[in-house]
């Protein structure tokens, strides 16, 4: 009996410990995470920007023909700003 109750003890003590992440450098002496961060910061404004101006595009278009349907050009628009959307959102789940 006493060593089912020591079993789950000895079992904590013999796993290895834990290692430090490890710091990834760039040549340059950068930490590559904060330039990576950099990089999806600069990614995402462009992306951004780009949405805003497809979906300006789309509201004068609906704006103009004053009906509820959408042409296939501004269906197209809607797509790609859900793409760029995924792909900011994805940007950003990953830190």
């Amino acid at each position: 009996m006493t060593r089912r109750r020591f079993a789950p003890v000895f079992c904590l003590l013999t796993q290895p410990p834990e290692t430090p992440p490890s710091d990834d450098r760039l040549p340059n002496g950068k930490r590559r995470s904060e330039e990576l961060i950099k990089a999806d910061y600069k990614d995402n404004l462009r992306d951004l920007d780009e949405m805003k101006k497809q979906i300006e595009e789309v509201r004068t278009d609906i704006e103009k023909n004053e009906g509820h349907v959408l042409s296939l050009a501004n269906l197209k628009k809607l797509e790609q700003v859900e793409k760029l959307s995924q792909r900011i959102r994805s940007r950003m789940k990953r830190f």
